[in-house]
């Protein structure tokens, strides 16, 4: 019986996540308030009816694209905070997120800031997300130094911040063949994780070869 109710959450979680690829370049086409649910509904190549079975509202979509995305992040910092080399693996993830490809989630996340200004749904989901990405990076700083969480709460916060700001932001601005790696852009973007990641590391200090800034 466990067995089979395990299958069967599995099998529900791939759906959703199916649905909610297929409505991203809708989000990103049409904007979050100018996409319909019959918009969404055909992108998933589903009736109304039932797709309102899944996502009985636009918010309900946000709401599930930033649980998926906060599971994924959640994933990663178990993995950076069990590392031997937490401040490597950090650097490694950072940089990644700054390079990904994803033009249309850029613009999804966009719509949902704009949206954020006129309801409070919104708004409070995605100063959930902020809260808990800061937080976690938080935690790991606190480890790099050799701290508390609380102490690294008071030192490290605005570090944490100003990171997921630059990230964040840059996601936002992309557009397909930007050629953003070879970008003056990347390039301040990377000496400033790593001047926020050095400030930290100070009180811990690591290896030479192991804190060379990734040359843009």
């Amino acid at each position: 019986m466990t067995m089979k109710l395990e299958t069967a959450e599995t099998a529900a979680g791939s759906r959703m996540c199916e649905l909610l690829d297929s409505v991203r370049g809708v989000f990103a086409a049409k904007g979050f308030e100018k996409a319909s649910m019959q918009d969404l509904a055909q992108a998933a190549n589903m009736s109304a009816g039932n797709f309102y079975r899944y996502f009985p509202s636009k918010d309900a979509i946000i709401e599930a694209m930033v649980e998926r995305d906060l599971a994924y992040v959640e994933r990663d910092f178990e993995t950076i905070m069990e590392s031997d080399d937490p401040r490597g693996l950090l650097r490694a993830g950072l940089i990644e997120h700054l390079d990904i490809d994803d033009c249309d989630g850029g613009a999804i996340w966009t719509e949902i800031l704009a949206a954020a200004k006129r309801r409070t749904e919104v708004a409070s989901l995605f100063e959930r997300m902020e809260t808990m990405i800061v937080g976690y990076m938080v935690a790991v700083f606190g480890r790099i130094a050799g701290v508390d969480l609380e102490t690294a709460k008071a030192r490290y916060s605005a570090h944490a911040t100003l990171i997921f700001m630059i990230i964040q932001g840059i996601k936002m601005r992309r557009r397909p063949n930007d050629n953003f790696h070879g970008s003056p852009l990347r390039a301040l973007a990377l000496r400033s994780i790593d001047n926020v990641l050095a400030e930290i590391t100070e009180a811990n200090p690591i290896p030479a070869e192991a804190g060379q800034s990734e040359s843009a």
